[in-house]
Parts: C-alpha cells; sequence; structure tokens
C-alpha cells in the first residue's frame, strides 16, 4: 500500500514600487572604471558576479531598482513601464535606454519578468550585444546581466565596399560553392570581446551532402571574415513529411496530427517521438512548442539517400535514413536525437546561442541533455518520474553503434572534449558540447571524473533539478555568445531563483569544478555543514515572537532546531503594517540571494512550510522590503499532520474553495500496481495542483504539478 499526498495552490503575488531616474553615458577610455565605480555606489546592495575582462561588469545581482506594478502581460507596456527605473542600473554597464531594443519578455513560475534586449549602435545591430533584465514578482528589478555595453569604439573610418566583402567570402575556400547574398551592415562583438563594424552576409548551398546556411561577419576596415556562424544544427501540431530520397524540403505530406499510423515506419517513429518530446516539454514547463507558442512541429524523413545524419534548419527537422555500410540506422527512429533536434529551436527562440566556439558547444550540449531528458521522462512512465537506465546517457544509441555520444565519459567517442580548457572553443561544437554533457551528468547522478583528470566529488542531485537549472539558465539568463564559465554562473543563479537550498548551488559549483571550470566550493561530496553563524534568535517551538519592526532594508534573524521524526514545520509571520520578506534556510543563515523558502509577497503575510522537516537547525530571516512594525513571527513543529481527509477512490469532492495563497490538502491510499489518476474541475479562479508520494507536496517539491490557468488539471501516477 502506498500513500500518496496532494495539495491544491492558489498563488498570486503583485507588488507596486516607485522607479528612480539616472542614465549612463559611453566612455572613449575603457579602462578608466571610475564612472563604473559610481553607479555602483548608487546600488548599494549590487553585488557583481561577472566582468568582462577589461573589468566592465557583465552580470550583477542584488535589488538595484523598483520598477513598480510588472503584472503586465503586453511585453511592449511592460517594457515602457521598466524603462524609467532603467537608468541608473544601466549606467553600470555605460549604457542608455536608447541603446537598447526590446526582443521578447519571458515570464517565469513565480511571476517574475525577464527581457531581453537587443543592442543598437548609430542605429545599427550590435550583433552578440545583449541584455537580460530580471524583474521579481513585487517589481523589483533583482538582477542584470549581458555582453551589451555602451563604450563601442569608433570604427568603420575605411570601409570597404559590399562588392569587396561578398567577393572576400566567394574566395574563402570554407563557403566554395555557395551563393553569397548582399550584406547588411552590423556590429559584431565576437568571440574575443572585440567590436568590429562589419558586413553580415548569408551563405547557402550544399557543402558536400549536407545543406548550408552561413552567417559570414566580414570587417569593413579589415577586409577579414572575423566570425562565421552556421545557422543548420546536425544532430504539437506535427506534419511529417518525406523527401522521397531527394532533398527538397519540406517534401510530400505523410501524416498530420491526428491522423492514424500507416506502413511508413520512419513517418511514424517521427510523428510520436516529436509527439513526446512536445509532451515532456509540457509537463515540466508548460511549453507550447519549441517557440512556446504552438509552432507546428514540420519534420522531413527520407532525406536523400544513404544520409547518416538530421538537423535543425531553422523552420523544421530533417532526418536521413542512414547508412548501413556505415553502421547508421535511420535517424528518426531515435528518440533523443529527435528531443536534440528540437531542442535546437527552443535555443533558437531563447538564450540564441550562435553555433560557433564555446557557444556552439554549449548549444550542442543542450540539445543532448533534453534529448536525454525526453527518453528518461518516456522511460519513467510520461508522468514526470525521470528514468536513470544507462541508455538514458548514451545519445543516439538506438541508430549508431554503440553511440553517437556518451554523455557521462564523453572522450569514449574517441574525439569529444571532457574538460574545459583555453582551446575548447576552436574545437567543432560537436566534440567541445562534451565537457558540459559530463558536468550535467555528474549533476545529476553525483560522482567524480570518469578518467580522473579532476578529482572533486560531486553530490547528486537527480535529472530532474538538474534539467530545471539547465531550462532556466536557456530561458532566462543566457545570451548568444555565452561561454561555459557563463553557463555556471547562470545555473548557479538559475539555483537561486528556483528556490533550490545551498547545497543544490554548491553541487552545480562542484559538477563545474569537475570539468575544470572554475573552482570547487568547499564542502563538494558532503562533508560537515558550516557551524552556525552567531547573532540569531532562538525560536521556541509553537512561541510567538511579537511586536518585531524594523526600518527599510534592515534583516533580523532567528533560527529554531528541529529534532528527528517530526512530520512538519510551519513557519508564518502575520499582522502589523509595512512588507517585510520571510526568507528561511536549513542549515545555514538565508540571504536575499541564497534561501530555501522565500513566499514574497506584499505586506507581512507569508508562510513556509517544510513537510516532513529534516532534523537540524532551519535558520529565519525577515527582510524588510519597507519598514513594517507590530508583526509576529511564529515557527512550529509536530509529529503528526493530521487533518488531511482521505479521498475515496472515484468519489468527487465537490464545492472546494479557498482564498489566494492559501492550501488544501488530501491524501489517497493506492493499491500496489495500480494507476491513480486525479483531476480538479469546474468552478472559477484559478487552482494549482499538486501531487506527491509519501509526503505532503510544496510550491517546489512536488512529483506533479500541471501549472496552467484555470481549474482543468491533471495528475497520473
Amino acid at each position: 500500500m502506498r500513500t500518496l499526498k496532494l495539495s491544491i495552490l492558489i498563488s498570486i503575488a503583485a507588488g507596486c514600487q516607485q522607479g528612480a531616474p539616472g542614465g549612463g553615458e559611453s566612455k572613449d577610455d575603457r579602462t578608466d572604471l571610475s564612472d563604473v565605480d559610481s553607479a555602483l555606489a548608487l546600488l548599494p546592495d549590487a553585488e557583481v558576479l561577472e566582468t568582462h575582462e577589461d573589468g566592465l561588469p557583465r552580470f550583477v545581482i542584488g535589488e538595484l531598482a523598483k520598477a513598480g506594478d510588472m503584472q503586465i502581460d503586453d511585453a511592449g507596456a511592460a517594457d515602457a513601464a521598466l524603462r524609467g527605473s532603467l537608468s541608473p542600473v544601466l549606467a553600470v554597464f555605460r549604457l542608455n535606454n536608447d541603446d537598447l531594443v526590446l526582443r521578447k519578455m519571458n515570464v517565469d513560475e513565480e511571476g517574475g519578468r525577464h527581457f531581453r534586449y537587443d543592442q543598437v549602435h548609430d542605429g545599427l545591430p550590435v550583433i552578440g550585444g545583449e541584455l537580460v533584465v530580471h524583474v521579481d514578482v513585487k517589481g523589483a528589478i533583482n538582477a542584470v546581466n549581458g555582453t551589451a555595453r555602451g563604450d563601442l569604439p569608433a570604427l568603420g573610418s575605411s570601409a570597404v565596399s559590399q562588392a569587396t566583402a561578398m567577393t572576400t567570402i566567394s574566395q574563402d575556400s570554407r563557403f566554395a560553392g555557395l551563393a553569397v547574398a548582399s550584406p547588411r551592415r552590423v556590429y559584431i562583438q565576437t568571440d574575443d570581446g572585440v567590436i568590429h563594424a562589419a558586413y553580415e552576409a548569408i551563405a547557402s548551398g550544399m557543402r558536400g551532402a549536407d545543406p548550408a546556411h552561413d552567417k559570414v561577419y566580414v570587417d569593413i576596415d579589415s577586409n577579414e571574415v572575423v566570425a562565421v556562424y552556421p545557422t543548420i544544427h546536425f544532430a504539437r501540431n506535427r506534419k511529417i513529411h518525406s523527401a522521397n530520397n531527394g532533398s527538397s524540403l519540406p517534401g510530400t505530406l505523410k501524416r498530420s496530427e491526428g491522423q492514424a499510423a500507416g506502413t511508413d515506419t520512419a513517418v511514424n517513429a517521427s510523428y510520436d517521438n516529436s509527439g513526446a518530446t512536445y509532451d515532456a516539454y509540457a509537463n515540466f514547463w508548460n511549453r507550447d512548442s519549441y517557440n512556446n507558442a504552438g509552432a507546428t512541429l514540420n519534420q522531413t524523413v527520407h532525406y536523400q539517400t544513404n544520409y547518416c545524419n538530421a538537423f535543425w534548419n531553422g523552420s523544421q527537422m530533417v532526418y536521413g535514413d542512414g547508412n548501413a555500410s556505415q553502421g547508421c540506422g535511420s535517424l528518426a527512429l531515435s528518440l533523443d536525437v529527435t528531443g536534440h533536434e528540437m531542442t535546437h529551436a527552443v535555443t533558437e527562440y531563447e538564450s540564441g546561442l550562435v553555433y560557433s566556439g564555446e557557444s556552439g558547444g554549449i548549444n550542442e550540449s543542450f540539445s543532448d541533455m533534453f534529448g536525454a531528458f525526453v527518453e528518461a521522462w518516456v522511460d519513467g512512465g510520461r508522468n514526470g518520474t525521470l528514468a536513470n537506465n544507462a541508455n538514458v546517457w548514451l545519445i543516439g544509441d538506438e541508430v549508431l553503434a554503440p553511440f553517437l555520444r556518451s554523455m557521462c565519459d564523453p572522450a569514449a567517442d574517441g574525439a569529444s572534449r571532457d574538460v574545459w580548457s583555453s582551446s575548447l572553443g576552436s574545437v567543432d561544437v560537436h566534440y567541445s558540447s562534451g565537457p558540459a554533457n559530463l558536468m550535467f551528468c555528474l549533476l545529476s547522478k553525483g560522482g567524480t571524473h570518469p578518467r580522473g583528470k579532476t578529482t572533486v566529488n560531486v553530490p547528486a542531485i537527480g535529472m530532474a533539478k538538474a534539467i530545471r537549472l539547465a531550462y532556466k539558465a536557456q530561458v532566462d539568463i543566457l545570451t548568444s555568445t555565452s561561454k561555459y564559465s557563463n553557463l555556471r554562473t547562470a545555473m548557479e543563479q538559475a539555483a537561486t531563483s528556483l528556490g533550490y537550498d545551498q547545497a543544490t548551488k554548491d553541487a552545480v559549483g562542484c559538477a563545474f569544478a569537475a570539468i575544470s571550470v572554475g573552482s570547487a566550493p568547499a564542502n563538494c561530496g558532503g562533508g560537515n555543514p558550516p557551524p552556525p553563524p552567531p547573532g540569531e534568535v532562538v525560536l521556541a517551538n509553537g512561541v510567538p515572537v511579537t511586536g518585531v519592526s524594523d526600518a527599510t532594508g534592515g534583516k533580523k534573524y532567528w533560527r529554531i532546531d528541529v529534532p528527528a521524526g517530526q512530520t512538519q514545520l510551519t513557519i508564518n509571520i502575520t499582522g502589523g503594517t509595512g512588507d517585510a520578506d520571510l526568507y528561511v534556510q536549513s542549515g545555514s543563515q538565508p540571504t536575499t540571494e541564497t534561501y530555501q523558502c522565500r513566499p514574497y509577497k506584499d505586506g507581512n503575510a507569508e508562510g513556509c512550510v517544510f513537510s516532513p522537516p529534516a532534523q537540524g537547525t532551519y535558520y529565519v530571516m525577515l527582510h524588510a522590503y519597507a519598514a513594517y512594525s507590530g508583526l509576529t513571527l511564529t515557527a512550529t513543529y509536530s509529529a503528526t499532520q493530521g487533518g488531511d481527509p482521505y479521498l475515496t477512490n472515484g468519489t468527487a469532492v465537490t464545492g472546494v474553495s479557498g482564498a489566494q495563497n492559501t492550501a488544501q490538502y488530501w491524501r489517497v491510499a493506492t493499491p500496489a500496481g495500480k494507476t491513480l489518476t486525479v483531476k480538479i474541475s469546474g468552478g472559477s479562479g484559478d487552482a494549482d495542483l499538486y501531487t506527491k508520494f509519501g509526503a505532503r507536496p510544496t510550491t517546489t517539491s512536488y512529483l506533479c504539478r500541471p501549472y496552467v490557468n484555470g481549474n482543468t488539471e491533471t495528475c497520473t501516477a
């Protein structure tokens, strides 16, 4: 007999704060950072996580500014509301509002907004110049990162002609036989951080048996090719075509959404595998196709003859039938290859990682990570459980024996790298993906480098956590030219943003240290937790602390020791005036960036529930988002939850209602070997369904959470 407990939670939070005027200015002397220091001094909570080689910040966190009520769904209107508060923050990057054009806004599961901006200079786009502004649910700008900088040097004084640039490309052996389209003027920030005035031209055609569509950049002053960015990446509304062993795309339509299977195994496999990939993304992140807007999954099978490859060409997925003489089967039959190629499309619509240098290796690795994730999701029963069998970590093993790539031992293919080095950016992207693949495997499974090239012992956090970190980095943080060091910072920040504990964030650092990206945290592989910091007031179980007050920006600390065998710990703040924010973390003091629980609502009605709590010390911090007084803090643990009624099989519970930000719980006993389906439906408002085996779920710990608008949700276990 097993017990599955589920909860319904309604959670909406919004804040309203005032913006602050200000602005930045460009500088000709990029080595003098006095203006940047002055700008940072006006942001007392700012912490610089990353800089360019010359010291200019590229990733800043902290409570940087208050933008006011940002719960605005229209991207243009939200951007307009944000602009008034941006100027003092942009000054840190030597940027002005006029330097940035909004590309997109993403709203995360917590209600935060993430604004992606492209840089313009002298009316021209700056390729590789991007900035991401992160705004939390209460309207605070809490992070800004990217490569955009406003101190671009004067360039293009002795410009070559468009015709000369096109000739330069045509005479380059890398583009032999390709057609070169008329170029446009741009600026480009290349992999080494150098800014060039350049022509951007498209070179397209066939490169041997493979299609080519490359963006080529020619420096206007030197007439040299300074960058090449391929746009074809090799490896649920579905339309499956056949190229009939030709190269014309998309080919003949063979099967559309909802049609029955036919006799063509490649068509059927492509249909099924793309459906599984769509469903896995939807199940974990409620994502609607690769563009998150319901794009049709167009695919073509039977591409050319004896073609042993698959690729995403910017608008569809394409699969060859393989080549028996090479031991290569039909690529359409491989689930992880489909997940790999569709993730190239996701990358194109999110971080936009270019297919060159370290960025290209990360692009390829993301496709491998999510290809493995899709296979694990299917093998786990398609219900949110991720299988951890050996085949999950082998990419393309179904069609190319013994595998195309091994994520847990990248060097096993004889070509892939398995540690970072300064030369990694010059390696083919299919092989420079190896270190990131190994990082993801170690972070998921735990362990050390398979060939002993480093000695860091990485704690396992499980694939479910690891893939959520990768997705958060992909969707909300990384930019098109991000490198391995930026990926580490992004995944560490993702751990904070998703509310994971310090141990998870440290595990990310351990996994990157295991591939020689940065140093290892002190507690890799476990070890004793740090000693409790001084200065907290000890809370007594169930005894309220009343009359708490503090000035804006102040922080106060408490701790409570939870004995073994407790089934629930509840920490609440109530009453009074103003706006205090509750932060809780086990094992060490929380900060505004590192915590296990942070409800982050307006006012003083907040609570954290741990069910069950770990034995040990829980630390509590109250941060005065605004001055508050008369607040009551209570921490209570107990050995019985009580009160959770049992559901009867097949019998509906009707008339359920709840106030905003409240939770209700039920439990159900399910016989062994039976499938359990839990549904909510009807009524008004927006309830969210969470389920978990063996304990109460929380908003951050659950087995299933459909997380869709309205009250129609289903979980199956």
